[in-house]
């Protein structure tokens, strides 16, 4: 029995094409639309923690985990290329507050949003002749 279920966690077996699949449900899904772990496990047929199982065994990381870095590549070119504060950048991408979406950033990137913005140059003239 044991040998089964881990024979269904293999990284090159079937569950990589779901969790293929997660993964582009998840990027295609619009700013601040949460993909939830419960409708992706009804839509493979399976339990929410095998589901997450899955992920984990084909990619190291948490379906969770991947749903915020996803969030955090889509908040670097938003911090770069418009003004917009970060409190709406966080609401955008569906983060509760500013601060949750600060602190993540903060974990994955290294630094604040407002610094990464600023180490872009963002909002500074350039005096290029």
């Amino acid at each position: 029995m044991v040998r089964r279920a881990e024979r269904g966690l293999q990284p090159n077996g079937p569950a990589r094409a779901h969790v293929e699949e997660i993964c582009q449900i998840n990027d295609a899904a619009a700013y601040g639309n949460d993909v939830k772990v419960k409708q992706l496990a009804d839509r493979f047929l399976v339990s929410p923690r095998h589901l997450s199982r899955i992920f984990k065994a084909v990619t190291g990381s948490t379906i969770h985990s991947y749903v915020q870095q996803v969030r955090i590549e889509r908040a670097k070119p938003l911090l770069i290329s418009t003004d917009l504060p970060a409190r709406e950048i966080a609401q955008m991408l569906g983060f509760s507050n500013a601060s949750h979406f600060s602190a993540e950033f903060s974990r994955r990137v290294g630094c604040t949003p407002s610094q990464y913005r600023a180490r872009a140059g963002v909002g500074t003239l350039s005096l290029a002749v």
